[in-house]
């Protein structure tokens, strides 16, 4: 069942990177540009006085038989 969860709810769930997954490809200047759209979104919500939400794409998790949710998939 699909469910939009916050980085706090994930953060706190017991996720896991299984061995069948690519290793991690990002590099400085991708945490940056994150980084830095994330401080723009902030601002642009401060200054329009809106709630701020962040939508950082789909991640595909797998509860697997130790209640660990394993990344399937995402962005």
């Amino acid at each position: 069942m699909a469910e939009i969860k916050s980085i706090n709810e994930l953060l706190n769930m017991g996720i896991d990177i299984p061995d069948y997954q690519r290793p991690y490809k990002w590099t400085i200047q991708n945490i940056d540009e994150l980084l830095g759209d994330i401080s723009t979104a902030i601002n642009e919500a401060e200054l329009h006085r809106i709630p701020f939400k962040y939508r950082v794409g789909t991640i595909i998790l797998h509860e697997n038989e130790h209640g660990i949710f394993d990344v399937v998939d995402g962005q």
